[in-house]
């Protein structure tokens, strides 16, 4: 065997248990390194595109068994949800990483201190114990139970989306977008993401609806895609498009036929989110052009100021003299 490569077990394997470490993580997230343990303290490698992980937060994994020459045995995942820790270490990490308005880092020490891996059922079911932590008066009680009633629902949300493979910072842009309604949003089209939600493009957006089984050729997809090349167009200076090209150019991106791309351009125009226009020159048409609906408004909006501009500088010239 070369040096580097790996022996593989071809049987599927699941782990549940806590993430100890983050060993690795790659920029783009299609590869982290990283340790959990299990309930029995067994530490274990796993490997793969896990985005989202935070060390404390509970996961499950399964994938295959494969054996590398250096670095041992690991589990290169195949798929995987995010789950509520259950350890000490694992519940204090949770507790205190900022997902609680009101609970920090010391916080979560105290009260993981006094309850241990019961916490979580304490502050569900009875939470009225958490007096029994010296220095734990009403009024901080009051505000716990507030804050861990409030988190409820949210880090079932939370939860939900990490599972998708989205990071904490993006899980709480998204939640303070849409609130408890973001799971039903992102079930019914996850590419909204990429034009509602700052810093979630396409790609992270493409990624998540793969995730949900949505098909390369969905009308979700193609429509998204649109927009998402007219975007990739624009980095390169241009406003629009012509029509022929810009199937072709879509058809490549999305890894589609161009039929495909065809009924994702016609939805899209329908939705109002692209506009297809002939342009004229005296008496000569230029092929159809695509526009973002957005850049479409903007050019025929400068081209209203100029002229109005010129008309201005004309009548003032005319006044002058």
């Amino acid at each position: 065997m070369e040096e580097g490569k790996s022996s593989v077990s071809l049987t599927k394997h699941t782990l549940k248990g806590e993430i100890s470490r983050i060993v690795f993580e790659s920029e783009d997230g299609n590869y982290t390194v990283l340790r959990m343990v299990d309930d029995k303290d067994r530490e274990y490698t796993v490997v793969g595109a896990i985005t989202g992980a935070n060390e404390g937060q509970g996961i499950e994994v399964s994938g295959i068994w494969k054996k590398h020459k250096e670095h041992g045995r690991q589990l290169h995942a195949q798929s995987y949800k995010f789950i509520l820790p259950k350890t000490p270490d694992g519940i204090k990490r949770y507790l205190g990483s900022g997902l609680i308005k009101g609970i920090g880092p010391k916080l979560a020490e105290c009260i993981v201190d006094r309850f241990g891996a019961n916490t979580l059922n304490v502050l569900d079911d009875f939470s009225e114990r958490l007096t029994e932590i010296p220095g734990f008066g009403k009024k901080r009680l009051d505000m716990v139970k507030k804050a861990w009633a409030e988190h409820a629902k949210e880090r079932e949300i939370f939860i939900f989306l990490q599972s998708l493979g989205i990071s904490l910072a993006y899980c709480r842009r998204i939640y303070k977008k849409y609130g408890d309604y973001a799971p039903a949003y992102i079930k019914e089209n996850p590419y909204r993401l990429a034009e509602e939600v700052d810093g979630i493009g396409f790609i992270m957006s493409d990624k998540i609806a793969g995730m949900r089984g949505i098909s390369g050729n969905d009308m979700r997809r193609l429509t998204a895609g649109m927009v998402y090349t007219l975007n990739r167009l624009a980095e390169s200076g241009h406003v629009c498009y012509p029509q022929k090209e810009f199937l072709e150019y879509t058809a490549t991106l999305l890894e589609v036929d161009e039929k495909d791309a065809l009924d994702g351009l016609k939805h899209a125009l329908e939705s109002s989110l692209i506009v297809v226009e002939s342009l004229r020159d005296g008496d000569v048409y230029s092929p159809d052009m695509v526009y973002k609906t957005s850049l479409h408004i903007a050019e025929k909006e400068l081209a209203f100021m100029l002229a109005r501009l010129g008309t201005y500088q004309t009548h003032k010239g005319s006044t002058t003299s």
